[in-house]
């Protein structure tokens, strides 16, 4: 199994997701408060994307090694 494309399309897929969302969240009237919680959490939830494809990946090369 390819875990660097698929991690890698997760990412990207995730990231442009989280685009969306902070796109139109700096449009809404919502308030300013709200507005840096809510990217700080989707900020968040990307980091703990990479560190979970990196983990995947990681496992995924141990486990080739181990043949």
């Amino acid at each position: 199994m390819d875990t660097v494309l698929i991690g890698g399309f997760a990412f990207l897929a995730c990231g442009a997701v989280i685009w969306l969302i902070l796109s139109r969240l700096q449009k809404s009237e919502a308030s300013d408060r709200k507005k840096r919680l809510l990217t700080y959490f989707l900020l968040g939830l990307l980091v703990i994307m990479v560190i979970a494809v990196s983990y995947t990946h990681l496992r995924a090369h141990e486990t080739s090694l181990h043949l």
